[in-house]
């Protein structure tokens, strides 16, 4: 997951994408781990939050 926050941080890939580089097989799995781990922050709501910080 560490390396699918860092491309959500770096690149201008989509959510399935990053998905499938960090070896998810489903988007909607990677999904909810995601939002389990982040505590509920979905990948989209990541990479916004950031991109508005780097503003």
């Amino acid at each position: 997951m560490e390396i699918a926050v860092d491309l959500l941080r770096t690149t201008k890939k989509i959510i399935r994408e990053i998905c499938i580089d960090v070896d998810y097989k489903y988007t909607a799995y990677f999904c909810r781990r995601f939002k389990m781990m982040f505590s509920a922050i979905p990948a989209g709501k990541m990479r916004r939050r950031e991109s508005l910080m780097n503003v």
